[in-house]
């Protein structure tokens, strides 16, 4: 973990609240050796998947509990309860919404995102984008979302050329 992680972890196992019982960089170091994220086709399925629990429960008769990216427009990911035609926040017991959304800005920073315009526009952090710079030769101050497909094979030509 990086020394200044911007995370509220809490979870259940069996239906019980358990996030006392394993320490954070337990949990992360697991993840990390165990459970890495999957890239190329195999990634793209897993997202894709991810989204359909969302659609496919919209409609059921009954609550699930789920991860979303940015329900009702938020910033970031959350624990939403998706069903009867809701997505609603589930945040754990004592996390209020003005914090989860702090916590998600704050992660975005750390990863290179100073901001996200009410048009969408995606504003790049200085730093993180004078690395790119440095690297790779790419520098853009933000990014409009119709200019996402353009910026995205720019940035893959700087790869491969890396």
């Amino acid at each position: 973990l990086p020394q200044q992680a911007n995370f509220n972890l809490s979870y259940w196992i069996d239906g019980r609240e358990r996030t006392d019982e394993f320490s954070a960089e337990m949990i992360f170091r697991s993840v990390a050796d165990n459970f890495r994220r999957l890239g190329g086709v195999d990634g793209q399925y897993l997202t894709a998947m991810s989204a359909i629990t969302v659609l496919e429960n919209l409609f059921a008769d009954e609550e699930v509990h789920v991860h979303a990216p940015g329900p009702h427009g938020l910033p970031g990911g959350y624990p939403v309860k998706v069903g009867m035609g809701q997505v609603l926040l589930g945040l754990p017991y004592g996390v209020r919404r003005e914090e989860a959304i702090q916590i998600n800005e704050a992660g975005q920073r750390q990863d290179g995102i100073q901001s996200i315009m009410a048009d969408g526009t995606v504003m790049f952090g200085s730093a993180q984008m004078n690395v790119m710079e440095q690297m790779l030769g790419y520098f853009v101050a933000g990014m409009k979302v119709q200019d996402a497909a353009e910026c995205a094979n720019e940035l893959g030509l700087k790869y491969q050329a890396f």
